[in-house]
């Protein structure tokens, strides 16, 4: 008996209408009786940002011209965790729920490590 298709989720980051199309499109998957796994971005995102955020302030006080951390930054740190849980879930396909959030480098390797990436 073969395993069920695997795909990574990702959520859009954002929790307006396009969330609401993530949660349709993992409603719709899961009856369909693909394995979702889901990879919050709109979580990560704001882990990373505080997470940065407060090393940067720990920091610039050795260092005061320490650049601030921008929203590039922020959403590298909270997208590139999605290469990791594709490897560690063997997924068949990578979903992105708008890239609006999602960093465009984090796509390219996902597509260098083998994956099927669609946005």
């Amino acid at each position: 008996m073969s395993r069920p298709l695997r795909c990574l989720l990702i959520h859009p980051g954002a929790s307006w209408s396009t969330a609401d199309v993530e949660a349709g499109l993992r409603f719709g998957l899961k009856a369909h009786g693909v394995e979702v796994i889901p990879y919050r971005l709109d979580e990560r995102i704001d882990k990373s940002g505080s997470e940065l955020f407060y090393r940067w302030r720990q920091q610039r006080k050795g260092r005061p011209d320490l650049p601030k951390p921008d929203g590039r930054m922020v959403n590298y740190q909270a997208s590139e965790g999605a290469i990791a849980m594709a490897l560690r879930h063997q997924v068949d396909v990578v979903v992105v729920v708008s890239a609006m959030f999602f960093h465009p480098d984090v796509i390219v390797m996902l597509k260098r490590a083998g994956f099927p990436v669609t946005v």
